[in-house]
């Protein structure tokens, strides 16, 4: 997992939008021949568990709302990352996603959005992205499945 932070400069102490890259998925379903992360001689991502638990996604909730309340963070934004996040179950999606928000949004307001290269898209994805994200997903279209 990543974090940026977003400094109100009127307020040189304050933190005004927590940004989170969260890696869910340490696998990829192609294999471009440019990917910094699965072809360039790195094969760590081949020693941890290839997708993230719904148990371990409930700890990082909780964590960030402590934190967030602890430190009067007012935004949260999380972008899904992998590999390709959309190996993921779009059920298990699901339910990290609306942990996320049950918790989150009971101390900062919450925005999501996704790394995808799409090529899972499907409608039972386009329905989660409606339920779950107000701005639009990046999709990755460089790539191919024998790039």
């Amino acid at each position: 997992m990543t974090f940026a932070i977003a400094v109100d400069p009127s307020r040189p102490q304050s933190v005004e939008t927590l940004q989170i890259v969260f890696k869910v998925v340490e696998r990829c379903n192609i294999n471009c021949s440019y990917c910094y992360y699965f072809n360039m001689g790195n094969s760590s991502a081949l020693s941890r568990p290839p997708k993230v638990s719904v148990e371990t996604a409930r700890s990082i909730a909780e964590w960030i709302t402590q934190g967030c309340e602890e430190l009067g963070i007012p935004k949260v934004s999380i972008s899904f990352h992998g590999g390709e996040p959309m190996m993921l179950k779009p059920r298990s999606f699901e339910a990290i996603c609306k942990i996320f928000r049950d918790r989150i949004t009971s101390v900062s307001e919450l925005k999501f959005s996704i790394q995808t290269n799409g090529t899972i898209l499907n409608d039972t994805w386009l329905e989660l992205f409606r339920e779950y994200f107000r701005t639009c997903w990046r999709q990755h279209r460089r790539g191919s499945r024998s790039s």
